[in-house]
């Protein structure tokens, strides 16, 4: 039986914002997470239960979130800057404009410094070019190897102010910055090949024991579906790091006709069975193949990557903070009033 999940204290409060989330309940999200983050749970975790809660995609979550911290920085911003700060940040109307846009581009490039959370990594094709909103897209030549791009570095206006801020993060204390994005990068195209590796080797074992091909994401006759593997790869790789974005799902089954049933893992469907017996083999191979390779070197590498990744990226998203709320701002560039032509 589906166990019930307990009202959380701001269940009613969403429940009356489905169509629109206002800024009060998008800080009740924020404080959510950072209350649940402090207690060292995952991320992806938190996440998708608060997606679940609220009846919304993770990434509108991650969106509110976003929201929210931007909304209460400013806040801060705007009591810590004294009246002389204020003034003297106002010395010049093209100075000012130019500073705030900068800011305002150290903090979309902080958000941007995100890796993917492993269920969207596992649920894409390595074989095309693809984005997510406001964080990292990437590309798989047909060569082999990753190039990973920012949405902020894009051709546009964005890219001229990109590369301003990063003459000034390059001319100032800030320095480290580019160079750390640089390394982020690398990082990132180390370890998208690596899930996509675990998903060929976790696919195969899957076709191999079950004697059928991975059919699709929705299939109306017996067989195994897209997210049978991958359920098993971000199962592992969370499990490796001693946390589960799936600890809370449980096995169940959908009739989907008189003679087919789904078996579903969570929110997943990742089988289809004309009999009960058949389910249950589905099922147990299943549970058997998430454990398997949970303990397995590949997950615990990729688990191992993912963590070096989010301690860069929380150092860079600090020095960025102090990049913003400096002033007036550090460095300078082409475009500068002050900069000698």
């Amino acid at each position: 039986m589906e166990e019930k999940r307990q009202p959380s204290k701001w269940d009613s409060e969403a429940k009356q914002t489905q169509k629109r989330i206002t800024p009060r309940a998008k800080e009740a999200i924020l404080r959510e997470y950072e209350v649940r983050m402090a207690k060292e749970e995952s991320r992806d975790v938190i996440l998708d239960n608060l997606a679940e809660k609220l009846d919304k995609s993770g990434s509108q979550i991650e969106r509110y979130i976003h929201d929210a911290t931007e909304a209460r920085e400013k806040a801060i911003e705007e009591k810590a800057l004294s009246l002389v700060e204020r003034l003297k940040t106002r010395i010049g109307r093209k100075e000012t404009v130019h500073h705030r846009v900068l800011r305002k581009l150290a903090h979309r490039l902080a958000g941007e410094l995100i890796l993917p959370i492993s269920r969207d990594i596992f649920s894409v094709s390595p074989d095309n070019k693809y984005w997510f909103a406001d964080k990292a897209s990437w590309t798989v030549p047909q060569r082999g190897g990753v190039q990973v791009f920012l949405p902020i570095e894009q051709p546009g206006d964005t890219q001229v102010l990109y590369h301003c801020l990063m003459e000034h993060l390059s001319s100032c204390a800030f320095s480290g910055i580019p160079e750390r994005v640089g390394e982020w990068r690398q990082m990132v195209a180390q370890y998208l090949p690596a899930c996509y590796r675990l998903l060929d080797a976790v696919t195969g074992e899957v076709e191999a024991v079950l004697g059928v091909k991975v059919a699709g994401d929705h299939i109306e006759k017996p067989g195994i579906m897209t997210a049978f593997p991958l359920t098993i790869c971000f199962d592992s790789v969370e499990r490796a790091k001693s946390t589960s974005l799936t600890s809370g799902f449980e096995y169940r089954v959908e009739m989907t006709s008189r003679r087919l049933s789904q078996l579903k893992f969570g929110a997943y469907g990742i089988a289809v069975a004309g009999s009960a017996r058949e389910c249950n083999h589905y099922q147990a191979e299943h549970y058997d193949l998430r454990n398997k390779w949970a303990k397995s070197k590949r997950a615990k590498d990729i688990s191992t990557l993912s963590s070096r990744v989010g301690e860069l990226e929380a150092q860079m998203r600090d020095e960025l903070q102090r990049f913003r709320l400096s002033s007036p701002v550090p460095g300078q560039c082409r475009l500068c009033p002050t900069h000698p032509s």
